[in-house]
C-alpha cells in the first residue's frame, strides 16, 4: 500500500512524469474524458428512454379515451426525462473538452483558478518534479495533494488551484457536513477536513485522516509560521465562511 507521504523519486518521475507534471495532467484528463463521456451517454440514455416509455403510456392513455389524470404526471416526467438528457450532453461536452485539452491549455485552466501569471503555475509544474516534492493521500482513495519548496496544489481536475506557500493565511481543521442514505433514509454526517485559506481569496477543503491530517498542517507551518490556526479548534463550515469571507473583503 502507497505511503500517505512519499517523495517524488527518480523512478516515480521517470514512471509518471516523462514530459513534464502538466503532460502528466493533460493524460490523466484524457482518459478521464472518456469516463465522462461514457457517463453522459448513459444519462443522455436513460433520459430519452425515459421520455420515450412515458411517451408510450400517454398514447395508450388517449387511445382508451382515459387521459385525465394523466396529462400533468406525463409532463412532469418528460421534463425530469428532459433534465437527464441535457446533463448527459453536458457531461459528454465536458469529456470532449477535456480529451482535447494539452498540457497548455491545462496551465491556463490553473492560471485561472489560482489567481496567479501563468509563469507562477510553470514554476510551480518545474517544482512538482524534483526530488524534495511531497505527493500526500490525506485519506484513502482520496485525490491527492502536491507539496513544494514553495506551493501547494489539492490535484483535483475540476479546480487545479495552485498556492504559493506565503500567500496562505489560515490552515484549519474542519468539520464538513454531507447527506448520504441510511437505510433508506437520508442523514446528515460530519467529516473531518483540512481547509486551507489564502490571500489571494482561493482555498481548498481536502478530506483527511486526523494524523495525516496534522503532519500536512505541520509542513505547512514549517513552510510558513505565520498561518492562523485559530487555536487549533475544529470549526464549523459557517465559521469556515465567515473567515474566507473576512479574506476576500
Amino acid at each position: 500500500m502507497k505511503e500517505a507521504f512519499y517523495t517524488v523519486d527518480e523512478e516515480y518521475r521517470q514512471k509518471q512524469y516523462p514530459r513534464g507534471y502538466f503532460a502528466a495532467i493533460a493524460k490523466s484528463g484524457r482518459q478521464g474524458g472518456i469516463a465522462l463521456v461514457i457517463l453522459g451517454l448513459v444519462i443522455l440514455l436513460m433520459g430519452v428512454g425515459l421520455g420515450f416509455i412515458t411517451f408510450l403510456i400517454f398514447m395508450d392513455s388517449v387511445k382508451e379515451g382515459d387521459t385525465e389524470g394523466m396529462v400533468g404526471p406525463a409532463v412532469f416526467m418528460w421534463i425530469v426525462a428532459l433534465l437527464f438528457a441535457l446533463g448527459g450532453i453536458l457531461l459528454i461536452r465536458m469529456g470532449i473538452r477535456r480529451r482535447k485539452m494539452g498540457a497548455e491549455e491545462w496551465i491556463q485552466k490553473s492560471a485561472k483558478a489560482s489567481g496567479y501569471p501563468e509563469s507562477v503555475i510553470r514554476d510551480f509544474a518545474e517544482q512538482a518534479v524534483e526530488s524534495d516534492c511531497i505527493r500526500a493521500r490525506l485519506k484513502t482513495a482520496q485525490i491527492e495533494c502536491v507539496l513544494t519548496r514553495d506551493y501547494i496544489l489539492y490535484e483535483n481536475l475540476m479546480d487545479l488551484c495552485v498556492m504559493k506557500m506565503s500567500d496562505i493565511a489560515g490552515v484549519y481543521w474542519v468539520s464538513v457536513s454531507d447527506m448520504v442514505n441510511a437505510g433508506g433514509k437520508m442523514k446528515t454526517v460530519y467529516t473531518l477536513s483540512v481547509g486551507i485559506l489564502s490571500k489571494k481569496g482561493t482555498y481548498h477543503i481536502i478530506p483527511a485522516a486526523q494524523k495525516n491530517g496534522e503532519h500536512l498542517i505541520s509542513l505547512l507551518m514549517q513552510r510558513n509560521p505565520a498561518i492562523d490556526r485559530a487555536e487549533g479548534k475544529v470549526l464549523s463550515e459557517s465559521e469556515f465562511d465567515r473567515i474566507k469571507k473576512g479574506l476576500a473583503g
